[in-house]
Formats: structure tokens, C-alpha cells, sequence
């Protein structure tokens, strides 16, 4: 869990904020649970966590709505 924390709300947080493409990337292609969001609420062209139906967008960053136990 290199790329998340838990923050105070117990939900586990993207510590690489909302720009950090690879490190997002990364992750995606690890995790059993991604599941592509809805076309028109992608962000990018590829696997990203920022792209992913269990993504929730803060203001700061992302946080995974799902746990990815790998």
C-alpha cells in the first residue's frame, strides 16, 4: 500500500494527489478490483485508478472505494 494512506474518515487516500499519472497507472494495472468507469467520467486513455468505477475525487485527491489486496 506504497501509494495510500488512511485518512481520518477511515478511507484509504491517494497520497499522490490528483496528478500523479503513472504512480495512478501503476496501481490500476496491480489491482483485482479495478472496474473502468463510465466513458464519459474517464480522465485518461489508459488503466488508472483515476479512471475507476470505486474511485471517489476529493479536492485534494482520491480515495479507493474499494480494498486491492495484492
Amino acid at each position: 500500500m506504497k501509494n495510500w494512506t488512511i485518512n481520518i474518515q477511515g478511507m484509504k487516500l491517494f497520497i499522490h494527489g490528483l496528478e500523479a499519472w503513472l504512480e495512478a497507472a501503476e496501481e490500476a494495472e496491480r489491482c483485482h478490483y479495478f472496474n473502468a468507469d463510465d466513458e464519459d467520467e474517464r480522465v485518461t486513455e489508459t488503466r488508472s485508478c483515476y479512471d475507476c468505477r470505486y474511485r471517489k475525487w476529493l479536492r485534494e485527491s482520491i480515495v479507493c472505494l474499494r480494498t486491492c489486496d495484492y
